[in-house]
């Protein structure tokens, strides 16, 4: 029972800890046991939660105080290392200079990729319950091969799962209603493109905040539309939006039931407007049972809390038998749907027919690499100049080692040094940041926002602060401390050594700059490869025109007023230019069985439009205006006629699995084009004539004409399409642009490259800086023997042109696996071209070389006679 007592007299075993370590082992050992005694005596007198919070109670007596005391004192001992700091810079001003902006410029370009890889990661995080909502996307095989995933699907899938699963709280279909279209209200008049039928459910899977209207009700009839408050502003300015009328492409109106906030930068999909979906269906009532013949529709399904995606899915291939058993069977063919998270789409998805445009987890962790290589970079030129610089202090270091100082002192003031240095670039990174954000905004294709204020980016920071001032103090403070006063006094200052770690850091460097050169010049090559090979069509000197209004009606009249103008050559109607999508289908090839049917993209096409494209005919003949409207024939391109395996085509028919079983006979054969982007093998093709499907002009003009028939266009377009504002676009323009991925890569690459080799170029400048100033009587000496200026560049040059040579058989091998990896995603690609290789190369020696070459012609001509003075 003693013992017990005894044990419950027992201190709180933190305070102890926390006593022992604010106290030194005397005061400690003796104040202890004064403590642990009266502790006891009050657990005898009263009990043991009073001894308890007495013992506390003298515990933060004595370690408070203490606390403040600590500190106080390193928070001062702190200020005078950054005053030690501030007078030291002031008397080596060019290379605290150069340190300074390095590291300064290195933090900049991290914190830029680090906000860009912030704004990339934040996708579609802004929805309230993001980690609950899927797509359904399909891939589809009617048995002529794989779709591959496509993020579409078809009309019923998202309804009938919520009908059939209580776990699927709520399904939105999103439908995309048009690209480009006039609206109207009663006092202006725009294009717009971000318009897209919804259901109402919209609101419930989706946080879209509406600023008026009523969520269960905005999107339920035929007729309804919700705009955006940006879109309610520039139609009807001060007035109430609710219940008014905006007309689409001047025949259909929709009444305004809801104004809902603007779509964040950081979503995958943006609209302006939300038509309603039943009117669509409306328009198209055998849609809503239709399981195939048309995947169109973004189907998202928001699933209760704790609910696994793959139950779901495990659920989906039960319907698709259910209502397409005996389809899928005919043509030995499958129906694959799956889920996707929301929070996967922007990055992780790489799905064909995207809603919007996508970005590449890859990039990101590209990025995120360059953002640590460049900081290593600035870190690196601070290791190397402080240690550099280090024979500058050897007095000073020599004298606290003889007054006391240890090393573990020694290596801490180096290192507060150190952090104060990076403190005091990051705030000037601070303000380059704002500064080169537009540039950088431009660059990346994205509307960036820097606020090192607020979210994780103070902590981002921070840890930024710490992770560089750590790093680049670590080394110089190992180096410096272990020297001891018979080295500082005698040994150090008069021999030179070489230092090996500080030559593989600078090969670091140059290793890093020379990879991320190769890097951009191959992408960048890639990028030229892209937008300049062969097509198969001719897209120069064509001008785009979407097709509404008059234009649609009265087709045939506009293309006979606008090919009497004699700089017009041709003009030709499309559903769809090179790069745009396409309509895919199943295709039953004549005398082949319903199983072997050939999946193949489809676009409508006037008879005119291979010519204005420049489209090659192989055999046969092109569609004749004097056959009626919809024609009844096709024309295929080689890859279709070869999956199908004939010799000949012309005269065989094709039957499209539509559910309209007509069969239309071939009259002719192209040859292949890219009528998609370059990121996709040419397909199989089927080229029909459906005025119906029209949505472009493409009008050929003659070399030195563009001026004015643009010109022309815009003169007499008020005759042509007087509701309908005069838009236009070059076809070599849109085709770039299906490139924006890769153009914006190569400039990024080329900007953080230029950055990398800069802050390269500072450090080894003020390397060659320190070595001509160390070397500088030896260089009076030589030239008072009779050195030329040539012969001591050679002598000090030798290091730089090693570690050239070095860090280019670092930096190909390197290279040439990373690009060739990145370069495998294309399934047309350049040739990996030594050329890029050796430029790279060489531009790194003749860098590097210019900038030894400055600093020894600085000391070799300045005049002997004062150098060796002193001696």
């Amino acid at each position: 029972m003693m013992k017990r007592r005894l044990h419950c007299t027992s201190p709180p075993w933190l305070a102890v800890k926390l006593l022992r370590a604010f106290l030194d082992e005397v005061t400690s050992w003796g104040l202890l046991g004064d403590l642990e005694e009266e502790s006891r005596e009050i657990y005898l007198r009263h009990n043991r939660f009073f001894a308890r919070c007495w013992y506390w109670l003298r515990t933060a007596e004595i370690v408070l105080p203490a606390i403040k005391v600590a500190i106080s004192w390193r928070f001062f001992m702190f200020i005078h290392i950054l005053r030690f700091m501030g007078r030291r810079m002031r008397r080596q001003k060019g290379f605290s200079s150069l340190n300074l902006f390095g590291l300064a410029l290195g933090l900049a370009c991290c914190m830029l990729i680090i906000t860009f890889v912030q704004h990339e990661l934040s996708y579609d995080r802004h929805h309230q319950n993001f980690d609950r909502i899927y797509r359904v996307g399909t891939d589809l095989d009617f048995g002529g091969g794989s779709s591959g995933p496509l993020a579409i699907s078809n009309y019923p899938i998202g309804t009938t799962l919520k009908e059939r699963y209580p776990v699927v709280e709520a399904a939105a279909r999103l439908r995309r209603a048009f690209h480009s279209v006039m609206v109207t209200s009663d006092e202006h008049e725009f294009m717009e493109e971000y318009g897209f039928f919804a259901d109402n459910d919209v609101f419930k899977v989706f946080t879209i905040p509406l600023q008026y209207g009523d969520p269960e009700t905005a999107l339920s009839g035929t007729g309804m539309v919700a705009i955006s408050r940006s879109m309610a502003d520039k139609y009807f300015g001060d007035t109430d939006a609710l219940n008014q009328v905006l007309t689409i492409d001047n025949s259909e109106e929709y009444i305004v039931t809801a104004v809902f906030e603007d779509v964040p930068n950081t979503s995958h999909v943006h609209f302006d407007m939300l038509f309603s979906f039943e009117t669509l269906l409306q328009a198209m009532p055998e849609q809503t049972s239709r399981w195939v013949g048309d995947f169109g529709n973004y189907s998202y399904l928001l699933l209760q809390t704790g609910i696994d995606p793959a139950d779901i899915e495990a659920e989906i291939p039960g319907l698709v038998q259910e209502h397409l058993a005996d389809l899928l069977k005919a043509v030995n063919g499958r129906i694959d749907m799956f889920l996707t998270p929301l929070a996967d789409i922007h990055l992780r998805a790489q799905l064909t027919a995207e809603i919007g445009t996508q970005g590449r987890i890859e990039y990101v962790y590209l990025f995120s690499v360059i953002a640590a290589f460049i900081l290593i970079l600035a870190c690196i030129n601070y290791m190397n100049l402080s240690t550099a610089r280090a024979t500058r202090r050897l007095k000073e270091i020599g004298l606290r080692k003889v007054m006391g100082s240890s090393r573990h002192a020694l290596m801490k003031q180096i290192l507060a040094e150190s952090l104060g240095f990076s403190l005091l670039a990051t705030l000037i990174a601070l303000v380059i940041v704002p500064l080169s954000l537009p540039l950088f905004q431009q660059l990346a294709g994205r509307t960036l926002i820097f606020s090192p204020f607020t979210g994780f980016m103070p902590l981002i920071i921070i840890a930024i602060v710490g992770t560089s001032g750590i790093l680049a103090g670590i080394y110089p403070s190992l180096v410096i401390s272990r020297w001891t006063p018979v080295q500082l006094f005698h040994g150090i200052s008069g021999r030179r050594s070489r230092n090996y770690f500080r030559d593989t850091l600078v090969i670091l460097q140059f290793t890093v700059s020379i990879a991320l050169m190769i890097a951009a010049g191959l992408v960048g090559q890639q990028l030229h490869y892209l937008r300049n090979t062969e097509l198969g069509f001719d897209k120069e000197q064509v001008i785009i025109l979407p097709i509404q209004g008059r234009l649609n009606d009265d087709l045939a009249a506009v293309k006979a007023e606008l090919i009497s103008y004699p700089g017009i050559i041709s003009t030709g109607a499309t559903s769809q230019i090179p790069g745009g999508g396409t309509r895919r289908n199943a295709f039953l090839p004549e005398g082949f069985e319903l199983s072997q049917n050939n999946m193949m993209a489809a676009i409508s096409v006037e008879p005119d439009y291979l010519t204005t494209m420049g489209l090659q005919l192989l055999e046969g003949e092109t569609f004749r205006y004097d056959r009626g409207g919809r024609s009844t024939e096709y024309i295929i391109n080689e890859t279709a006629m070869n999956q199908i395996g004939w010799d000949k085509a012309v005269a065989k028919s094709l039957r499209e699995l539509d559910g309209q079983g007509n069969e239309n006979r071939i009259i002719g054969v192209i040859k292949d084009y890219h009528f998609e982007s370059l990121h996709n093998v040419i397909l199989p093709l089927v080229l029909e004539y459906n005025p119906d499907h029209f949505s472009n002009l493409a009008i050929r003009i003659q070399g030195g004409q563009v001026r004015n028939v643009i010109e022309y266009l815009e003169a007499m377009w008020p005759d042509i399409a007087p509701e309908d504002p005069f838009t236009y676009s070059f076809l070599d323009d849109r085709i770039n642009q299906m490139y924006g991925d890769e153009a914006r890569m190569s400039s990024i690459f080329k900007f953080f490259t230029g950055l990398a080799m800069l802050i390269a170029v500072l450090g080894l400048l003020g390397l060659a800086a320190y070595a001509a100033e160390q070397r500088i009587k030896e260089i009076g000496i030589r030239k008072v023997l009779g050195a030329s200026v040539g012969r001591l560049i050679i002598m000090m040059s030798k290091d730089a042109v090693l570690w050239s040579v070095i860090a280019n058989v670092l930096a190909w091998p390197l290279a040439w696996y990373g690009m060739g990896r990145w370069l495998e995603e294309f399934p047309y690609r350049a040739p990996i071209s030594s050329t890029v290789f050796i430029l790279s190369g060489l531009g790194a020696l003749a860098i590097a070389l210019l900038t030894v070459v400055t600093q020894v012609m600085k000391a070799a001509q300045a005049n002997p006679a004062s150098i060796l003075r002193s001696e």
